[in-house]
């Protein structure tokens, strides 16, 4: 792996690093550290805004109007 880390540019935006992996094995075990070390109450947030995200980029609408649920009646014989 190899990691190259860019400074901060005048924006005001966080340094970022690229690596660059040899195998998919070794994205693969630096991949699962990373998350690992996230607090679970961030990961949960985190998958949740990347849900909201690919809803957005599959071309539906952001929020459905009112409650979606099924309407069923059950009628004992």
């Amino acid at each position: 792996m190899r990691a190259v880390t860019e400074g901060t540019r005048s924006g005001g935006r966080k340094p970022r690093t690229l690596r660059r992996f040899t195998s998919a094995h070794e994205a693969d075990r630096e991949d699962l550290a990373y998350w690992l070390q996230i607090p679970e109450s961030e990961r949960i947030l985190e998958v949740w805004r990347l849900s909201q995200e690919l809803w957005l980029l599959s071309g539906q609408r952001q929020y459905e109007p009112g409650l979606s649920r099924s309407v069923a009646r059950l009628r004992r014989r």
